[in-house]
């Protein structure tokens, strides 16, 4: 009935490394979806700087 000690391990480590892979690329898409929308944030916020500064004078 029960299986044999280390059956069934390969598959067990395939799996492991394919959801490993998969999350590492998950994660760097993130990060890299969230570097453009911090550099966007922050273009926008210097430009918001500058208008308020070209305002006042």
């Amino acid at each position: 009935m029960s299986e044999p000690r280390g059956a069934g391990m390969g598959g067990g480590l395939l799996f492991l490394a394919v959801v490993l892979f998969l999350g590492y690329l998950v994660i760097t898409t993130i990060v890299g979806i969230l570097k453009w929308i911090v550099g966007a944030v922050l273009v926008l916020a210097v430009v918001g700087m500058a208008m308020r500064i070209a305002d006042r004078r």
